[in-house]
């Protein structure tokens, strides 16, 4: 067997190939530093234009989403009953999705996560309750509604699901982002 050499020679075209990607990545990488390192104060017209191009390529574009992620979309007011005591007259509104209360102060929006702490809430003519769940993930706080209290109580889970935009074929079209809304769960409390 004939000892075969280590360095082999490349044709002149395949160098030219190499020599022009070598090219277009450095420059594409050079190009992308700049942006990076680009103060905001030092901007000139030139980097300024870079970077909104530059922004169309890496910023996700918003889309219109179908759907709410809210029990009701719009502010009502509301009664939070805790072990801190009551606070009344709250804006506030029920986010199904992230599973919290969320209220106004002035233009700051506010978030509350369901905890032991928080006995009821008051939200319009509905009474959302803390209650521990247990499926198979785990054991977790959530806000229940109460339909019906007494000896027994009836309660309900709401869950919405939240499905991405999907492109479609061709003759279809793309079908939009929604959150849709699952089938409530029912729950008696001894």
């Amino acid at each position: 067997m004939k000892d075969q050499p280590l360095i082999t020679e490349i044709p002149a075209r395949n160098i030219l190939k190499m020599v022009v990607i070598l090219s277009i990545i450095c420059t594409l990488d050079g190009l992308a530093q700049r942006g990076a390192s680009v103060q905001s104060n030092a901007r000139t017209a030139g980097s300024v234009e870079y970077l909104f191009i530059m922004d169309e390529y890496i910023t996700p574009r918003e889309y219109d989403i179908e759907g709410t992620p809210y029990y009701q979309e719009e502010y009502v007011n509301g009664d939070l009953y805790s072990s801190l005591g009551p606070m009344h007259d709250l804006r506030m509104r029920y986010n199904i999705y992230f599973d919290r209360m969320e209220y106004m102060t002035g233009d700051i929006l506010n978030v509350i996560v369901p905890h032991l702490a928080i006995s009821k809430v008051q939200l319009g003519d509905e009474t959302f309750t803390v209650e521990t769940l247990e499926d198979k993930e785990g054991t977790y706080l959530t806000f229940l509604i109460r339909l019906d209290s007494g000896g027994m109580s009836l309660l309900t889970k709401m869950e919405i699901i939240f499905k991405d935009r999907q492109q479609g074929k061709p003759i279809q079209g793309d079908i939009p982002a929604q959150y849709q809304r699952m089938p409530d769960k029912y729950y008696f409390r001894l």
